[in-house]
């Protein structure tokens, strides 16, 4: 994970989600995920500048498929960001570790030239 002196914290519209977003001033989107097994720091560098980072977020995701929840196992695709250049999706996943604690294994994803249709699926800007 990078070293960055200036993150612009971004907010979650839902108060209930306890990760931490924000963008440095590379353009890097960061995530901390947390769960209370352990915390998950993510980024991805994104080809965009802070301030369309910003301009572009909603403070919440949007599902893409229907979660999967089952045996200790949970995943789930969500739109996290989504601008004139691309999109940015979310790959959740936890699992019950032995100790009955939730470990998160996120990652996130930019697809260029992409946005979501009407039923959450990538097609094309233009």
């Amino acid at each position: 994970m990078s070293v960055s002196s200036l993150r612009t914290p971004l907010p979650w519209k839902d108060e209930k989600i306890p990760h931490v977003v924000n963008v440095d001033e590379n353009g890097t989107l960061h995530l901390l995920v947390r769960k209370d097994g352990g915390e998950l720091p993510i980024e991805i560098k994104l080809p965009l500048s802070p301030q369309e980072v910003k301009e572009a977020w909603w403070g919440e995701f949007v599902k893409m498929n229907p979660e999967f929840n089952a045996t200790g196992l949970f995943t789930q695709v969500r739109r996290l960001l989504q601008t004139g250049k691309g999109c940015v999706l979310w790959y959740v996943g936890h699992y019950t570790g032995p100790l009955g604690k939730t470990i998160p294994a996120d990652s996130l994803h930019w697809l260029p030239g992409m946005k979501l249709d009407a039923n959450n699926l990538p097609v094309p800007l233009h």
